[in-house]
C-alpha cells in the first residue's frame, strides 16, 4: 500500500496544480479534493459523491481498497456516464486499485460511483483534483437531456444531426402514452447512431438499447417500449464521434 500511496501522491500533485489553498470544507458526501478520505461502500452497491465543476475541466480520481474489487464511474446530473468515464481496470494487478481521469465539458453537478463487485462490501479511500480549463466548455445543448426531450409524435417523421465537436452528442425525445400501447422507436441514415430507451426517472440505466446497424446499415436501430397510460417513455439518440444526420419514427400499436 505504501507504494500504492507515493504513487497517488505523484499523481495527484502533478494533476491538482493551483487546487491546493481554495478547497472548502466539504459534507460528508462531497467528494474529498487535493487528499485522500476513507468511506464506506456496501456489498454489490454503490458509494455515491457530489461534485459540481463551475466551469470545464479535468477531473482527477484515485480510489484504493485492500480486500474488495471495486470500479469508478462519473455520471452527469441525470445518471448518465459521462464520455470515457468508467474505470475497473485492476491497476498494478489489485482489484481495489482504480484510477480515473476524465474532461468534464459543462458546469453543473455530477457524482462519481465508487461500486463494488463480488457481492462483498468494504472500506477504501478516494480522493479527487480538480483543473478548470475553461476553454474546452461546451455551448448548451437544446436537447442534450431528458429535461429538454423533444415530444415524439407517433406517425410524424423527425429529422435532426448530431455534430459532437460543437458538444451536440445525443438527442432525447419524450412520449407519452393516452392510453396503453406497445411503441416502436426506429431511426434510418446512413451516418451510424445508437438508439437507447429510458423510463421515465431512470436515465442511469436504459430499458432497451440498439445499436445492431439492422440490415447492414449503419443509420438503422429499433426499440420496442411496453407503456401503460399517462405513463412517459424517453428516447435518446447519440452517436460517437463526427457527425451524423438521421430520421426518427415512431409508431404505435
Amino acid at each position: 500500500m505504501g507504494k500504492v500511496r507515493t504513487l497517488l501522491s505523484v499523481v495527484l500533485s502533478t494533476t491538482i496544480l493551483s487546487v491546493a489553498g481554495v478547497a472548502t470544507p466539504l459534507a460528508q458526501s462531497d467528494l474529498p479534493m487535493g487528499e485522500m478520505a476513507p468511506a464506506h461502500v456496501a456489498g454489490g452497491e454503490a458509494a455515491t459523491f457530489r461534485f459540481v465543476a463551475p466551469s470545464g475541466g479535468h477531473l482527477a480520481l484515485m480510489a484504493l481498497a485492500e480486500s474488495i474489487d471495486i470500479s469508478i464511474t462519473v455520471n452527469d446530473e441525470f445518471g448518465q456516464a459521462v464520455e470515457e468515464g468508467h474505470a475497473d481496470r485492476d491497476l498494478f494487478g489489485n482489484p481495489g486499485t482504480e484510477r480515473l481521469s476524465v474532461l468534464i465539458r459543462r458546469a453543473g453537478e455530477y457524482t462519481v460511483e465508487v461500486a463494488s463487485f463480488g457481492g462483498d462490501g468494504g472500506d477504501f479511500e478516494i480522493g479527487a483534483a480538480w483543473l478548470p480549463v475553461p476553454g474546452i466548455e461546451l455551448p448548451p445543448d437544446p436537447d442534450g437531456s431528458p429535461n429538454d426531450a423533444m415530444t415524439l409524435t407517433p406517425g410524424t417523421p423527425h429529422e435532426d444531426s448530431l455534430d459532437t465537436a460543437t458538444g451536440d452528442t445525443a438527442d432525447w425525445y419524450v412520449l407519452e402514452a393516452t392510453a396503453d400501447i406497445v411503441v416502436t422507436v426506429i431511426t434510418e441514415g446512413e451516418d451510424d447512431v445508437y438508439l437507447e430507451a429510458y423510463a421515465d426517472g431512470d436515465f442511469g440505466d436504459y430499458v432497451h438499447r440498439s445499436d445492431q446497424d439492422l440490415q447492414g446499415n449503419s443509420g438503422s436501430e429499433s426499440v420496442t417500449m411496453h407503456l401503460k397510460a399517462g405513463e412517459k417513455a424517453f428516447f435518446k439518440v447519440g452517436h460517437w464521434s463526427g457527425s451524423a444526420s438521421y430520421r426518427l419514427r415512431a409508431g404505435v400499436m
